[in-house]
């Protein structure tokens, strides 16, 4: 599957459960960065399956704080153009890739947490939407990149997302609790 039908899988599931659009800000931003760490526990682990379905988790996060952030009926966030672009740069090996990755993502972290109010809470409309899917592209990039060097496709990855996500059931009600379907 390619970035754009993923995308758009992703975003009409995320709907469908009211994900899109009753998640706060920092409860996506706390699940980015549970499926960040899962996946350097899967690296640290060197498991291949575990490291597959962490960066798919990452990327269905990241593709949901976008919409989020959008909060339009928009379907592009940001296509795939070059699964190489920091080639040459620096050693092209699989830990240099992930580290640029993470350093994306910290650097983020970084932004949000400057916009973080007393309470925990960050408004969608304070995250600079054109910022947010610049620094997402890179991190997505970066994580094709990493999986590359370990022999991988980005794709495996985003299907592997996909259809362990497909069949969940459930949605998120607006004070933002996720009540599972038979609940």
């Amino acid at each position: 599957m390619n970035y754009l039908q993923f995308q758009k899988n992703v975003t009409e599931w995320a709907k469908e459960r009211k994900i899109i659009p009753n998640s706060p800000f920092m409860a996506q931003w706390i699940k980015l960065k549970e499926e960040f760490g899962e996946l350097w526990n899967a690296v640290r682990k060197n498991d291949e399956e575990a490291i597959l379905d962490a960066v798919g988790d990452t990327i269905v996060v990241l593709t949901i704080l976008s919409k989020l952030i959008r909060n339009s009926q928009n379907d592009a966030i940001v296509d795939l153009p070059s699964w190489s672009l920091t080639r040459g740069m620096f050693a092209d090996t699989p830990m240099n890739f992930l580290f640029r990755a993470d350093a994306v993502i910290s650097e983020m972290s970084i932004y949000v947490a400057g916009k973080t109010k007393s309470n925990g809470y960050v408004e969608f409309n304070e995250i600079p939407l054109e910022w947010f899917e610049r620094k997402a592209e890179r991190a997505i990039n970066y994580l094709a990149d990493f999986l590359e060097a370990r022999g991988e496709h980005i794709y495996k990855a985003l299907d592997k997302a996909w259809n362990e996500i497909k069949d969940r059931k459930g949605y998120l009600r607006e004070d933002g609790i996720f009540v599972k379907e038979g609940d």
